[in-house]
């Protein structure tokens, strides 16, 4: 095969990452990333075009947070499963 398509590189930008740890193309529509140094999720289309992340807020209840996502998995319903590294569990987000 050829690459068709590739981003990335070292650093903490919207085109960046820091240990990329898994990714999730479930849908085919979007392309989840686990960025592991830079604890957060990132969201790409299809095409790899940057969409949006998503990262814990300061402040933010517990619940909410997590730190070195190792895993991440789109759920048939829409669901975002995080593997949360820095505190050894599983986070299910629901769809808004």
């Amino acid at each position: 095969g050829e690459v068709i398509r590739q981003i990335g590189g070292p650093g903490s930008g919207a085109e960046q990452f820091s240990d990329p740890a898994d990714l999730c193309a479930r849908s085919g529509l979007n392309v989840y990333i686990a960025d592991r140094g830079n604890d957060r999720i990132v969201r790409l289309d299809r095409e790899l075009t940057y969409l949006a992340d998503f990262k814990s807020l300061d402040g933010t209840s517990f619940d909410l947070t997590f730190e070195f996502p190792k895993s991440v998995l789109l759920g048939p319903r829409g669901d975002l499963f995080i593997g949360d590294g820095g505190n050894d569990r599983i986070l299910k987000i629901d769809p808004v």
